[in-house]
């Protein structure tokens, strides 16, 4: 079996991109024939790159995203390990053609003005056009049972192509780790104060703004409590409305944004921290809250989309919507040294099964659906 991984920059600090790098390492070592590799470059003249990015417009970028081809090989199975990928099944489909997808979530908020994702509407109009070709691929492989249901019910695709496999973290990397005093000196984190980590985007529908909310509740029983906010801002005008919140709220000594942040940083964030908070109205697959998990982080989670079927009984899930829920279960953890201390344990445990040997071999057993259907 020969596997053609196509990924939009394979060499990008993405999870998406890393999903490709880890598929394909684990491939190797396991001994099957993997390729790693990009879409076809799509053709633009010059001066339509320039006119572009004039008006602020990479379409490089953009067509990195959205690509139109990409080749085919003879006995090789082409994987599009992202749904927005799909823009290559438009004028040819590969013989044997497997698209990973990991949601679906800017397609189905799409006409919600508050928790629309689209920056212009060329992206609306190619990620529609990705969504209507993901039927045309052999199989599907959903993150979660979610994102599976998902893409029953909104785009219609039958369930019997859809095969649900998690993704895996990197245990050797993701642990448990002594606290690291280099880390809280060089973001500024006070000694002796609770910390409460969220990390990810600024996008409206990761919810911040109930967690800013609740944090505010949460002030009450711990005056020198910090938010930490880990992720370089991704929606402008999202950052700068939450830094309004922020200043609104009085919470501006107890909120702080930490946009550069390296991988061994945030190991050492993730366990300096006493509890980590994901409040995502919708996701696919919710990478920080495992994560945190297997650096024996207490979680709390929105049960809302994908969470509830990641986290399990290993974590707080509240309503994302409830302010007062999510400052309730952040209390109950910062009042209780067992409570974090059984989170942190069940955490560790449930965590393990998330493992991208586990990963690649259910992959691997949705190509063989592939070729026997070929």
């Amino acid at each position: 079996m020969r596997i053609r991984l196509i990924a939009k920059n394979a060499n990008e600090i993405s999870g998406i991109s890393n999903y490709a790098r880890q598929l394909h390492a684990t491939y190797q070592a396991a001994g099957v024939e993997s390729m790693l590799d990009s879409p076809d470059p799509t053709p633009i003249p010059g001066w339509i790159m320039r006119g572009a990015k004039a008006v602020g417009y990479d379409l490089s970028a953009f067509f990195r995203s959205y690509p139109l081809t990409v080749q085919d090989a003879p006995d090789t199975i082409v994987h599009l390990t992202s749904q927005t990928l799909g823009t290559t099944l438009t004028f040819r489909h590969p013989a044997r053609t497997v698209i990973t997808v990991h949601d679906i979530l800017p397609y189905m908020l799409r006409n919600v003005a508050e928790l629309n994702h689209y920056r212009h509407h060329i992206e609306r109009f190619f990620d529609s056009l990705a969504m209507r070709n993901l039927k045309k691929a052999d199989v599907i492989v959903a993150d979660s049972a979610y994102t599976k249901q998902t893409l029953i019910d909104i785009l219609r695709i039958s369930g019997e192509h859809i095969h649900v496999v998690h993704l895996g973290i990197d245990h050797t990397r993701f642990r448990p780790i002594p606290a690291a005093d280099l880390t809280r000196k060089r973001f500024g984190l006070p000694e002796g104060v609770p910390l409460v980590l969220y990390v990810g985007s600024e996008a409206p529908r990761k919810n911040l703004s109930t967690l800013i909310d609740a944090l505010q509740s949460v002030r009450a029983a711990h005056p020198d409590v910090m938010l930490v906010k880990v992720g370089r801002p991704q929606f402008d005008t999202e950052r700068q409305r939450l830094i309004e919140q922020v200043a609104q709220r009085g919470l501006a000594d107890n909120v702080i944004f930490l946009d550069e942040v390296g991988l061994d940083d945030l190991v050492a964030l993730y366990n300096l921290c006493d509890v980590f908070v994901l409040p995502s109205l919708y996701e696919g697959f919710g990478f920080p809250a495992l994560e945190a998990m297997a650096c024996g982080t207490p979680v709390v989670a929105a049960n809302a989309a994908s969470l509830p079927e990641l986290v399990g009984d290993a974590a707080l899930t509240v309503d994302p919507r409830s302010s007062e829920h999510i400052a309730d279960a952040v209390g109950r953890l910062l009042n209780s040294a067992e409570l974090r201390a059984d989170l942190s344990s069940r955490g560790k445990a449930h965590v393990t099964q998330f493992t991208w040997e586990r990963t690649a071999r259910l992959t691997l057993a949705a190509y063989d659906t592939s070729l026997s259907a070929g």
